[in-house]
């Protein structure tokens, strides 16, 4: 229970019915009132929201140059915020028709009624940008994912609440930052930066800081070592006059030297919007800075690139195009290697096979011959045996003839 008041310096008690129903009541001089009316859905609540969303993140918090972590809105301790900055007759109506809190700010009530956010606090307005599209499913290739930790991720009516809320604080954070729309998954949309970039792919810095061990970033060896892990192959210290913290860093003339450089240029605005104290500007090299370096002695390494500006959706698309291409080949490849491994095994199988015929026909041929070798064997001994008996009895008829002569 917790005291509320509609429409005058008055107190009592009111409950929330578990249901998405309010009901309340309020006492005044001892007196006991007629109820107030249980309050109706807000038809409209984006509406309402909307000028709320819009002051709540302009204010020095959102806004500022603090490093305070920034609350989604939706979450409930946004939705505290949210109902601090609103009068009862806006909130009610609102809360009961996103199924939220009715005293958000009283721990005893939290639970009935349940927040359509539970992501953590964001490091910075970007983060912030980002988890809004992401889960408003701003951008057409964005997935909306249900929130985390949900026990009825299953419920579409709940999950287009939540789409059109964060749908909501997208815009609205657009509308003040005039920050692009986001692509799911990345932290900085491509469209922050020029369509028309270099190729190889060649990214101009800014305002750089020194290094660790307080040296300025004003050779190439020192450029790659403070920028190894972004997979750069040199970097150019810009000499106009003297090393004022610029440079140019060149990364490979492929789709992954492409991806890298992408996500150095990401990387460095996050760096930015999150303040962090060694951030630099970084952007794609354009066509004036080059033809400015053209006459300028610093600049004759770099002038021995040979360097083509090329729309960036264009050499994407190339880049993704060779990658196809390339994928195919790769599995043309294993697909013929695989071919070949299964018609040697053919072969192998069917020499194996005829080896084993082979063997068993060597196996019986022999069978064969040692048996004939045999019946030989005994036909032999019987033909002995024969002219044993003819050698025994001729000897007989010899010796009587013998024995009747005489």
């Amino acid at each position: 229970s917790g005291g509320s008041c509609y429409g005058g310096g008055c107190s009592g008690g009111s409950s929330y019915d578990g249901g998405g129903g309010y009901s309340g009541g309020s006492n005044y001089g001892g007196r006991t009132a007629t109820p107030e009316p249980e309050p109706e859905p807000d038809p409209n609540p984006m509406a309402t929201l909307r000028p709320v969303l819009k002051a709540l993140v302009q204010t020095e918090k959102y806004f500022g140059k603090g490093r305070t972590l920034l609350l989604c809105p939706f979450t409930l301790r946004g939705i505290a915020e949210l109902e601090s900055r609103m009068s009862s007759k806006d909130y009610c109506p609102v809360a009961l028709a996103m199924g939220w809190p009715k005293f958000p700010n009283d721990p005893t009530q939290v639970n009935r009624g349940k927040p359509s956010c539970k992501a953590k606090p964001c490091a910075h307005w970007y983060a912030l940008q980002q988890h809004a599209d992401k889960q408003g499913g701003v951008h057409s290739t964005a997935l909306c994912s249900p929130v985390y930790g949900r026990e009825d991720d299953d419920d579409d009516e709940e999950d287009g609440r939540e789409r059109e809320l964060h749908a909501l604080l997208a815009d609205v954070l657009r509308g003040i930052r005039a920050a692009p729309v986001q692509t799911f998954g990345r932290k900085a949309d491509e469209q922050a930066f020029s369509v028309v970039i270099p190729w190889p792919p060649l990214l101009f810095l800014e305002e750089l800081k020194r290094d660790e061990k307080g040296q300025e970033l004003n050779s190439s060896s020192l450029l790659l070592q403070a920028f190894k892990k972004h997979g750069p192959v040199t970097g150019y210290p810009i000499y106009c006059p003297g090393f004022q913290g610029r440079a140019v860093l060149e990364f490979r003339k492929s789709r992954e030297g492409l991806e890298q450089a992408k996500a150095f240029l990401e990387n460095s605005l996050a760096d930015r919007e999150s303040r962090k104290l060694r951030a630099f500007q970084s952007r794609w090299v354009n066509e004036a800075d080059w033809n400015k370096w053209k006459s300028q002695s610093w600049a004759k390494k770099l002038m021995k690139i040979s360097v083509e500006f090329c729309q960036k959706d264009a050499k994407e698309r190339e880049m993704r195009e060779v990658a196809r291409m390339k994928e195919d080949e790769n599995q043309r490849l294993i697909a013929r290697k695989q071919e070949e491994a299964a018609k040697a095994t053919e072969e192998k199988q069917v020499a194996q096979a005829e080896q084993e015929r082979l063997q068993v026909e060597l196996t019986q041929r022999e069978a064969a011959e040692q048996q004939v070798r045999a019946e030989l064997r005994q036909k032999e001994e019987e033909l002995r045996q024969v002219r044993e008996v003819s050698s025994r009895q001729g000897e007989e008829h010899q010796r009587r003839g013998q024995q009747m002569s005489q």
